[in-house]
């Protein structure tokens, strides 16, 4: 007999900034090669599970009109039952905080979230295991959020390794209303063909101490898809430029594929200032200061 769990359950999925992003080169399988150091932010869309027979996915929250119908809460709900036929499902209630195709891993957060609940919603199954090959099935993000903390992640996305250390660190995100499709921003990237990514992995570091490594890693690393999310929607150069001008900004990015972009600040009280003072100029923007972890 399968071990009960709770019959309601609920869960934060944090949004992935990307400090850094390297696009290695593109597989002869078509995808691409990345190595990226992601972190997840104390800010996300929450998501509930009422255990029990009736199924299905209810949508709220601000950006929950804009949601496509095939959401990957609802793969991965069928993943996870189509591995365990006789786990325990039910309804998932999302509420949807987070700009949709933003860059900030929205959706594959959602998804990592469901496989999370899903295994605390049947303790007798020992899930733990499989879960990343799951989540990996779903999305090259998947992986990453179900860690949901500061880790470096490779392959193309899949290979997680999660920080020994990592300092907090405060953060506003900018977001213009513009949706950037990754598919249409790796399509004007046109990497070249992948060279030999593991001599790279090896060197990736093990950890982070203080704000100041890790503003030198935004500022050295950078994002291989900044020039071709710009190209695809100018509007992204605009919001680096409003968020590098900010009080206190100590280093700017895209994240993702955008067009989501952040800053980086030395605490969060500044980091809350120049939210509030960037949203007052850009009222059609989405605003957020954010700590990092």
């Amino acid at each position: 007999m399968t071990q009960k769990g709770p019959a309601r359950l609920s869960g934060l999925a944090r949004a992935k900034i990307n400090l850094g992003l390297r696009i290695l080169g593109r597989r002869p399988d078509g995808y691409h090669a990345l190595e990226s150091l992601a972190a997840f932010t104390d800010f996300g869309d929450r998501l509930t599970l009422e255990v029990g027979p009736d199924t299905g996915l209810d949508v709220e929250g601000p950006f929950a009109a804009m949601l496509d119908p095939g959401n990957l809460v609802a793969m991965a709900a069928q993943a996870f039952l189509h591995k365990w036929p006789d786990a325990r499902g039910g309804r998932f209630i999302l509420r949807k905080n987070l700009p949709i195709a933003a860059g900030i891993g929205g959706g594959s957060a959602d998804a990592a979230a469901a496989l999370n609940l899903l295994a605390r919603a049947n303790p007798g199954i020992r899930s733990e295991e499989h879960l990343p090959a799951l989540a990996a099935s779903i999305g090259a993000d998947v992986p990453v959020c179900l860690v949901s903390r500061a880790s470096f992640m490779s392959g193309v996305g899949e290979r997680v390794k999660p920080l020994e250390r990592f300092p907090a660190v405060h953060a506003v995100l900018a977001n213009p209303g513009v949706r950037v499709p990754t598919a249409r921003v790796f399509a004007v990237l046109d990497a070249p063909r992948l060279a030999d990514e593991r001599e790279r992995e090896a060197a990736l570091p093990s950890a982070f101490a203080t704000l100041e490594e890790v503003v030198h890693y935004v500022k050295a690393t950078g994002n291989d898809l900044a020039a071709a999310a710009v190209a695809t929607a100018p509007v992204v150069a605009n919001v680096l430029e409003a968020l590098a001008a900010t009080q206190g900004a100590l280093a700017t990015a895209l994240t993702g594929s955008g067009a989501t972009c952040f800053a980086l600040y030395e605490e969060r009280a500044g980091a809350e200032r120049a939210a509030t003072a960037l949203g007052k100029a850009q009222p059609e923007w989405w605003v957020k200061a954010v700590t990092l972890s």
